[in-house]
């Protein structure tokens, strides 16, 4: 943010939700990996650019405890849960029936 920047200088985003950020992989060839980060308030799923297009971000909406609808893109997700909380971490994400493991980078 620069000096022209008047809104809130930090947004509020339940408890829970910092066990889900994160850098989580998979073997699948197609969609390898994706980072879940909370921002403004909100809780992305980024995904890594890809030759099939549907890299970017999604917007995480709330259904359940630990499970979230993947909104926007061309290319429709479903929805990502998260479990297997040790230490106050998700150890996994399963997307759209896909497992991803949390993957220790900064």
């Amino acid at each position: 943010m620069n000096d022209c920047y008047a809104g809130p200088m930090s947004f509020d985003v339940p408890a829970e939700w910092t066990a889900y950020a994160g850098h989580y992989r998979s073997h699948n060839p197609w969609l390898s990996n994706f980072r879940v980060v909370p921002r403004k308030g909100e809780l992305l799923l980024c995904l890594p650019e890809n030759p099939q297009g549907f890299s970017g971000e999604r917007l995480l909406v709330p259904c359940g405890p630990g499970e979230f609808e993947c909104t926007g893109g061309l290319l429709l997700l479903g929805r990502v849960r998260f479990d297997t909380i040790v230490e106050g971490q998700a150890m996994r994400a399963t997307l759209s029936g896909g497992q991803y493991y949390r993957f220790f980078t900064p």
